[in-house]
Order: C-alpha cells, then sequence, then structure tokens
C-alpha cells in the first residue's frame, strides 16, 4: 500500500475527485489516479499545480502536505492530524512556561543527541580506519560531554554547538574531496553533501510535525529549541534526536555510489548554487523512502514516550478562567 507520494515532475495537475487524487501530466496518456486511503503523505515541488480547495480535501482525509521549493531551500506543509484531546497540548504549555522543566528536558535531548552522534563516529572508525586519528579526535571530543550539565539552555547551547563544529569536523573527513564538503552550510547549501543533507532533514522533519501533532503536542512549542514565528520548534527538538542517524544514512549513499556527483549541477549565479538534478532525486526518493519507515516509526515513539513523560511530570492539569466582566 502507497503512504507517500512524491510528485516530481515540472508543470503537473493535481486535483481531488470523488476520493482519488488524479494527477495529469501532458505526456501522459492517461492521467494517474490514486485513492487517497492509500496516502498518508503527499510531497511535491513548487511547480506543480494544486489548488487550496484540495489541499483542505486532503488535510481533511489526514493527508500531509509538504510543498517543497528547491531552489530557494524553504516547504510549506499542511497537516490534517491533530489529535482532539487537549489535555495534552496544556501540559506542554505548562511544562514550556516552566523554566526547570524545559531545561530537564533540553539536557536529556542533548545528551542523547550527543550519544548517537559519538555512536555514528565510532561506526564510521570501523569502516575508515585511514581515518581513525580525525575520527577519534571528534568522537574523544564528544565522549567528555556525554553526560553534560548545565543550569540554562543557553550555557547548554553552547556545549552543543562546540560538539558539533567537532562532530563535524570528523564527519565531513569521510567524503570524497571532489564533493566539496567542507563545513555544514544551509539557505543555500553549497554543495551535494549539504543538499542531500538539508533536503533529508527537512523530510524527517515533516514527519516529526505528523508524529508530534497525531501523539497530542503543539509541534510550534519547543523545550531546546525555543518558539520562533514560523518555526515548529518541537518538531526541531525532535529532530536533534536523528540528525546522526541520517548522517550515517547520506554518507553511505555516497560512499557505495548511490548519489553520485553527476547528479548534481552548479549555478555560477543565482540564488542556489548546488541543485540535486531530477535523476537524483528519483533515486533519492526511492532510498529515502526505504529508511523513512524505520525512521517514522522512532518518531512516533519518542512523541510518545515524551507524552508520557509529561503526564508524569504534571499529573494535573491547571486551567484558570478569568472572571468576565
Amino acid at each position: 500500500m502507497m503512504k507517500t507520494l512524491y510528485i516530481d515532475r515540472r508543470e503537473a495537475e493535481l486535483h481531488v475527485d470523488r476520493q482519488r487524487l488524479v494527477v495529469n501530466k501532458g505526456d501522459l496518456h492517461i492521467p494517474l489516479s490514486i485513492p487517497l486511503k492509500q496516502i498518508s503523505r503527499l510531497i511535491v515541488n513548487t511547480s506543480v499545480t494544486l489548488s487550496v480547495r484540495d489541499i483542505a480535501l486532503l488535510a481533511e482525509h489526514g493527508i500531509t502536505t509538504l510543498i517543497i521549493n528547491a531552489r530557494k531551500g524553504n516547504f510549506a506543509l499542511v497537516s490534517g492530524d491533530y489529535h482532539k484531546d487537549a489535555s495534552h497540548r496544556l501540559r506542554q504549555y505548562q511544562a514550556v512556561c516552566s523554566a526547570q522543566l524545559s531545561l530537564n528536558f533540553s539536557q536529556e535531548l542533548v545528551r542523547a543527541k550527543l550519544s548517537t552522534q559519538y555512536g555514528a563516529l565510532q561506526q564510521a572508525i570501523t569502516q575508515r580506519l585511514d581515518l581513525r586519528l580525525p575520527l577519534l579526535k571528534a568522537s574523544d571530543f564528544l565522549h567528555d560531554r556525554l553526560e553534560v550539565t548545565c543550569d540554562s539552555i543557553e550555557s547548554l547551547r553552547g556545549i552543543e554547538g562546540a560538539c558539533a563544529a567537532s562532530y563535524f569536523a570528523g564527519y565531513r573527513q569521510l567524503f570524497a574531496p571532489a564533493l566539496a564538503f567542507n563545513e555544514r552550510n544551509r539557505r543555500p547549501p553549497q554543495d551535494p553533501v549539504n543538499v542531500v543533507l538539508s533536503l533529508s532533514y527537512t523530510l524527517l522533519h515533516v514527519d516529526a510535525v505528523r508524529s508530534l501533532t497525531v501523539a497530542g503536542f503543539d509541534p510550534a512549542l519547543g523545550f531546546y529549541h525555543a518558539p520562533y514565528h514560523g518555526r515548529e520548534s518541537l518538531a526541531c527538538d525532535v529532530v536533534e534526536l536523528m540528525r546522526a542517524h541520517v548522517d550515517v544514512w547520506v554518507w553511505r549513499l555516497f560512499a557505495e555510489g548511490i548519489l553520485r556527483q553527476e547528479y548534481f549541477s552548479y549555478e555560477s549565479q543565482g540564488d542556489r548554487p548546488c541543485l540535486l538534478g531530477k535523476q537524483g532525486r528519483e533515486v533519492f526518493y526511492i532510498e529515502y523512502e526505504k529508511k523513512a519507515c524505520l525512521w517514522r516509526r522512532q518518531l512516533r515513539r519518542i512523541a510518545y514516550l515524551w507524552r508520557q513523560r509529561l503526564s508524569r511530570a504534571i499529573p494535573n492539569v491547571e486551567v484558570h478562567h478569568d472572571e468576565l466582566c
């Protein structure tokens, strides 16, 4: 059964007709017609035509729609999965307003992230003995900070930032020099590895939003990532726990020749210096779906574990109504 539908054809036209999604394209003799019950998420690029009415109908059927602008590196997300029990969100609001609870959650999150990054580097060491020294240097730096304890989220962010710099100093050694992966950069990504990392993190972020929403959370209110206009901060928190898994997968895509340099194009001018071409995107999306099933289960598990943790931390939800004058 289809779960995720990718539409990456230029000028494709989509519309909903009698419980089915119809895809029209000039080079298709017969339009594609897919039952809505077979789709849980729809991912399209900005050249696809899809009306607001149809996006609303998809949301009514619980289908998440992600619209990706590959050239600008941003996206729009519409999700129809909303949990009807508001008590979970009320607990979340109270926890976010508690400096101590936010710090506790943030410290556990950063410790877990550093642990997965450390594990990723250790895995790389066993497979790339020729890079043992730079990888060991980075992993030792993380190992010494696995039990990080801070008295503020600001201090925690400083330590996490230093660990991220050390981690990527080791991680980038895994890629061929021709890929020019010298640092982590985005908006826009400058090289093939950063292009694939950014796209992978974006897709993972969308799945995190959906998992949190289904579990009853407000994805916009994070603990480690402060609420910010237009950002699903809690989803950013969850994605931090999964980044190292994505990083290892991206490394293997290039190391095994699944993604090759000829799949990418470069522009000397414009706002997008490096682009993943159509053939490369097709390969990428197929490979991503193979792995995403596992990652989505992990995201759902994280969301429900966090909900249980909040229920223990705040067993009784307090609601105060101001008197009407």
